[in-house]
């Protein structure tokens, strides 16, 4: 997994483990999964869906997705995705 420091929702540095990519044609985002480490239950941590900002080459920031049909759409996309995964196995 990658790590990557970035900006939060809040301004404030973080370390964040990304899991995964996202962008849709409609929208011009990229979108990123990413865990910061907590645990949900003894098999899962909570996982967070972010809209990704370069500010920089180096510097990242996460904002929230506010749109309600944009945030469905990504989150069908990323099901999708998942689906196709757990089909190839």
């Amino acid at each position: 997994m990658n790590k990557l420091t970035v900006y939060d929702e809040d301004g404030q540095l973080t370390e964040v483990e990304i899991l995964d990519f996202y962008q849709l044609e409609e929208y011009n985002h990229e979108y990123v999964l990413y865990t910061k480490g907590e645990v949900a239950d003894k098999d899962n941590l909570y996982s967070y869906l972010s809209i990704l900002n370069q500010i920089s080459e180096k510097e990242f920031k996460f904002e929230k997705i506010t749109d309600p049909e944009e945030e469905r759409k990504v989150r069908d996309l990323m099901n999708r995705e998942i689906d196709a995964l757990m089909n190839k196995r």
